[in-house]
């Protein structure tokens, strides 16, 4: 379980919760010591899709897990189908991208950082 240069010690998926009046799922969650990955995985992946991980799905993490409150968060998105603007996008916003070519699993993560 490593993406990237760093190792996670646990994965868990379709995690969900809800605190207040939120409530959110996350299809896959990696974790360690300090970091944590947040992979939102998609069929198709559309242009609203890199902005609603950023604005949506990061803050409602944070609201309903505040035990990671001073681990770096990595956002991540992973899909069979993805439009070269959108790759160029999420890339700049510094979320890494995960495509699938072939059998193998292609990481970009030219800009990446912790959120």
């Amino acid at each position: 379980m490593k993406l990237g240069e760093i190792k996670y010690d646990s994965i868990a998926a379709n995690v969900t919760s809800s605190k207040k009046n939120i409530t959110d799922e996350f299809d896959i969650v990696l974790y360690n010591g300090n970091s944590i990955a947040l992979i939102e995985t998609k069929h198709k992946v559309h242009p609203i899709d890199v902005d609603k991980l950023i604005q949506k799905k990061l803050p409602n993490f944070r609201t309903l897990f505040p035990q990671y409150k001073n681990h770096d968060i990595y956002l991540e998105l992973a899909g069979f189908s993805f439009h070269h603007d959108i790759v160029q996008d999420a890339l700049q916003k510094g979320v890494i991208v995960l495509k699938q070519k072939s059998e193998v699993l292609q990481i970009k993560a030219e800009k990446s950082k912790p959120f």
